[in-house]
């Protein structure tokens, strides 16, 4: 774990200052890959709910909110009518707005649809990236991107409301389909790396060993390696694992989301697996 040595603090994304809940926040929930399709329409809605805020007044009236909309339950909150809305109107628990009430009642409704015709919503989140955490460079981090806008104009077909593409590059981030704690962060790389090695398996046949870093020439074109392998190595030294004929067009690692270097023709070379995904 990164820390400053001499508070011995881990070192944290700056944006979760000093506030003990954002903190916790940061190092237990922030970027990690969620699977359970309730909770990432939860996450969505209480993103609706920051538009024109901070995240933190979201995060401090959270459990004011799972009461009031029964735990994000989608079948219940489908259920309220305008005598609930007219009671969370009245709640200063959460955030007033009747805009965005009505949204997450509309958002449950279309939840439940989506279920009803066997389409699960933790699938849909994540096809767009095909299963796969992306990641960030670990500086600079975007308030959209055009992921982003591609995922909320899906949203918005569909009937969500208060999903445009910064709101959904900030929920992209908070159920970890991207990976955008900052370089210099405890958490940068650990868990996108843990769940994509756990979505292609254990190291494959004749993947390289810690040994094999020791010299250049040990790196050979078509070596499989593992995601950890993948973030230890130097990008020249990636490069030689590259075919010469494509090595000039590799961008580096931080380039390479989850072990792919995409070419400009659509294909991709797989470091995991030592090859072009189509052969």
């Amino acid at each position: 774990m990164a820390e400053d040595a001499k508070t011995k603090v881990p070192q944290r994304c700056a944006w979760a200052g000093t506030d003990a809940l954002m903190q916790a926040y940061h190092d237990d929930e922030w970027g990690v890959p969620e699977r359970d399709p309730r909770a990432l329409w939860e996450c969505l809605m209480l993103e609706g709910f920051q538009a024109g805020l901070s995240w933190i007044t979201v995060l401090r009236k959270r459990e004011a909110f799972r009461q009031a909309f029964h735990q994000f339950d989608p079948r219940r909150v489908a259920g309220m009518t305008e005598k609930d809305v007219l009671r969370l109107l009245d709640d200063p628990g959460i955030i007033r707005s009747r805009a965005k009430i009505e949204a997450t009642i509309q958002g449950a409704k279309i939840f439940n649809e989506m279920a009803d015709r066997g389409e699960d919503f933790s699938a849909f989140c994540w096809s767009f990236t095909d299963g796969r955490v992306l990641r960030g460079n670990g500086g600079a981090v975007p308030a959209s991107t055009a992921l982003s806008e591609t995922i909320s104009k899906e949203l918005k077909r569909r009937g969500f409301k208060f999903v445009g593409p910064t709101i959904v590059y900030a929920w992209m981030q908070a159920v970890g389909i991207v990976d955008d704690h900052t370089a210099g962060c405890f958490r940068h790389g650990r868990r996108a790396r843990l769940h994509n090695e756990s979505l292609h398996g254990s190291a494959p046949p004749g993947a390289m060993t810690t040994m094999d870093f020791d010299s250049p020439r040990r790196l050979r074109v078509g070596q499989p390696i593992t995601p950890e392998q993948f973030e230890e190595l130097s990008d020249e030294q990636l490069e030689r694992l590259v075919p010469k004929a494509y090595r000039e067009y590799f961008p580096g690692k931080d380039f390479c989301a989850d072990g792919y270097f995409y070419l400009h023709d659509g294909t991709a070379w797989s470091f995991y697996r030592g090859g072009f995904l189509d052969e």
